[in-house]
């Protein structure tokens, strides 16, 4: 019952988010938007990723273009509620207006925002098997849901890459199911590959 009006009150509150223009605007020169997404997610983590990718990928940043990287921390359902309703609230408004279009989260949230995997691009349209071959890339699934929120015991087709093997983003996000999914309405899949693909071989 709790977590019914906690999602209602979401609800609510995307709908405002949106109406009255409280997220921040989208960037029409962003190379790339970047979200990452935990219970807890460090001050420092912005700034890191941030000078990871500019440092590694410095043609997605130019006079023109940049990557925009946001992160948020999500809270815990049981123990910080008005944290998980204010990380819930910002994530699905800037999702409805185009602002996440690579979300790297743990497995909770990849459940809570991938609606059953619909909302991520299946990895096979992402990368060919021979891509995936030569990065070593691993492909993880989410567990599907019903409409009462309990699994079903089926997993969705793989449409994030696994990235627990970074021990920068496991150590810092205090998970190991870290992984990165990319929504399906990006508009820039080619960038986001490049970003997943240096993450996953980043240790």
């Amino acid at each position: 019952m709790m977590i019914k009006k906690i999602c209602l009150c979401v609800s609510l509150l995307v709908m405002l988010f949106i109406v009255s223009g409280c997220s921040s605007s989208s960037n029409p020169d962003a190379s790339l938007h970047v979200t990452v997404a935990s219970a807890y997610v460090p001050d420092t983590m912005n700034q890191e990723l941030d000078g990871l990718l500019r440092a590694a990928l410095p043609g997605l940043y130019t006079e023109s273009q940049q990557i925009v990287v946001n992160c948020i921390s999500t809270g815990n359902s049981e123990t910080d509620p008005t944290t998980m309703m204010a990380g819930m609230t910002q994530i699905m408004g800037m999702m409805a207006s185009g602002e996440v279009e690579l979300l790297i989260c743990t497995g909770e949230n990849a459940r809570r925002y991938g609606d059953n995997g619909n909302a991520f691009m299946p990895v096979s349209e992402l990368f060919t098997e021979s891509e995936l071959t030569a990065s070593g890339l691993q492909p993880v699934s989410v567990p599907v849901l019903d409409e009462e929120g309990n699994p079903t015991g089926e997993n969705s087709v793989p449409c994030g890459i696994d990235l627990s093997g970074s021990s920068q983003l496991t150590s810092a996000l205090y998970h190991d199911d870290i992984a990165a999914y990319v929504l399906v309405n990006t508009s820039h899949i080619e960038n986001a590959k490049d970003v997943i693909t240096l993450l996953a071989s980043n240790p």
